[in-house]
C-alpha cells in the first residue's frame, strides 16, 4: 500500500467521499433549477457560489484527483459558501 493510498479516505477521495458528494452536487443543481429566473439568474453572489459549489462536488465526485494540490479552488469555494451562509442569517 502506497502514501497515496492510506491518504485517500483522509482527502475524501475514497468511495464513501464520492457517494456523499455525487448526490449534494445533485442536490445543488435541482434546488438552482427550482430557483431559475433568466433576468437576474447570474447577477447574485449567492447563485454564482452554489455554481461553483455544484461544480466542485460533481467534480470531486466523479474525478477524485481532479484537483491541484494545492487546494485553491476548494478554499475559495468554501470561503465563497461560508459568506453566502453567514449573510443568509438573520442578526
Amino acid at each position: 500500500m502506497t502514501a497515496n493510498a492510506r491518504l485517500e479516505p483522509v482527502l475524501g477521495r475514497g468511495w464513501v467521499g464520492r457517494l456523499v458528494r455525487g448526490p449534494r452536487g445533485i442536490w445543488i443543481v435541482a434546488a438552482l433549477l427550482v430557483a431559475y429566473n433568466p433576468g437576474n439568474f447570474f447577477s447574485f453572489f449567492t447563485v454564482l457560489s452554489n455554481i461553483l459549489a455544484a461544480v466542485l462536488m460533481a467534480g470531486q465526485a466523479l474525478w477524485p484527483g481532479w484537483m491541484t494540490s494545492d487546494g485553491l479552488l476548494g478554499g475559495a469555494v468554501t470561503l465563497y459558501m461560508t459568506i453566502t451562509a453567514t449573510a443568509l442569517v438573520p442578526g
